[in-house]
């Protein structure tokens, strides 16, 4: 069986915010989102190449929608993507 693996863009963008609160975006595309400092976390963990298994393990919840939400806004990529910009 074939795993899909993520890693994070390397346009994900993170700005500190007030009261725990960041606003994370891609520098090409933008659609700025405010999250939480788990979120942000969350996405930090796909710094190094990760499975959904890898993930699976560390997080509790529905990390499918999670990845699929910041794979459309592009924060989360296939490890496949080359990524020139």
């Amino acid at each position: 069986m074939l795993t899909k693996t993520y890693k994070k863009s390397k346009h994900c963008q993170v700005v500190d915010g007030e009261n725990g609160k960041f606003m994370v975006y891609h520098s090409l595309f933008n659609q700025p989102r405010e999250v939480s400092q788990s979120i942000v976390d969350f996405l930090n963990l796909f710094e190094e190449v990760k499975t959904l298994d890898n993930i699976g393990a560390i997080c509790e919840g529905d990390i499918h929608t999670l990845i699929n939400i910041f794979e459309n806004l592009y924060l989360l990529v296939s490890h496949e993507v080359m990524e020139n910009h």
